[in-house]
């Protein structure tokens, strides 16, 4: 995967070895919570692109396209939302996109044009840019929001009550 990805590692305060423990309890933790929470986390990074909020709950900036056609940011044919997906294996689960575009609209940053052509854009009204570089803001989609940890948590209860009964 070339674009960008969220995995999670747990290292901290002997929870690593609490998590071992707990998948040799479970029979099969890939099935039990890493699939379900791989397909949850794809599910609610889906929904930032309809609510143009980043899991820190911030509102994304609007871009100027989806200010001029009433549209929303980051889903003007929807090519990068369904790019976005999960996906589990024994070892674990990530949630990403292979698409290129991911990590200047994650991240924010500066884009400069390689040719003294300038970069081009075309603008809502139907007119072209070309500017030599432009600034784009970070709207991260990809990340944990407080309702994704509740998430995990259920699932993985869910798991153990399974388990122990």
């Amino acid at each position: 995967m070339s674009g960008l990805r969220l995995i999670l590692t747990v290292e901290d305060m002997g929870a690593g070895t609490r998590f071992a423990s707990l998948n040799a309890l479970l029979a099969d933790p890939e099935a039990q919570i890493y699939a379900p929470v791989a397909a949850a986390l794809e599910s609610s990074t889906k929904e930032r692109f309809d609510t143009n909020v980043g899991p820190d709950g911030e509102a994304w900036e609007p871009s100027l396209r989806a200010k001029e056609q009433s549209g929303r940011t980051l889903t003007d044919q929807g090519h990068l939302r369904d790019s976005v997906h999960g996906a589990s294996d024994p070892a674990g689960l990530e949630v990403g996109t292979a698409d290129q575009r991911a990590r200047i609209h994650q991240f924010g940053g500066e884009i400069v044009a390689k040719t003294d052509g300038g970069l081009a854009f075309r603008l809502a009204d139907g007119g072209f840019r070309r500017p030599k570089k432009v600034t784009m803001p970070a709207r991260p989609f990809i990340g944990l929001s407080a309702g994704d940890e509740g998430v995990i948590v259920r699932i993985t209860e869910g798991a153990l009550k399974r388990t122990v009964q």
